[in-house]
């Protein structure tokens, strides 16, 4: 009856060995779940950050296209004061002509 002891032990220290292996499996099924989670959660963060340098960089093209449409301005600009000069210097010349002609007719 030794053998039956022997070997009714061994199948019950088998029996707790698989309680406790699976009790650990339900612990990694549980760590697994947290990571996937995590993961999800992560997988959001990156999306929302590859969705803002999309916005970034078409931000960044529309500010180059402002910049060279104020550079254009700028240069218009420019030339409007250029116009506005010269013709400031006709009406100098006219008004010149002007008091010559009245004193010529005196």
């Amino acid at each position: 009856s030794s053998g039956i002891n022997a070997e009714y032990g061994q199948h019950m220290s088998d029996e707790a060995e698989i309680q406790e292996l699976n009790v650990r499996l339900e612990q990694c099924f549980e760590e697994i779940a947290v990571v996937k989670s995590e993961n999800t959660h992560l997988q959001g963060q990156i999306a929302e950050k590859n969705s803002m340098k999309i916005q970034l960089a078409d931000f960044e093209v529309a500010n180059a296209d402002l910049t060279t449409q104020l550079e254009k301005s700028q240069k218009d600009v420019s030339k409007l004061k250029c116009k506005v000069k010269d013709i400031a210097d006709l009406e100098n010349v006219l008004t010149d002509k002007d008091e010559e002609i009245i004193k010529l007719k005196d």
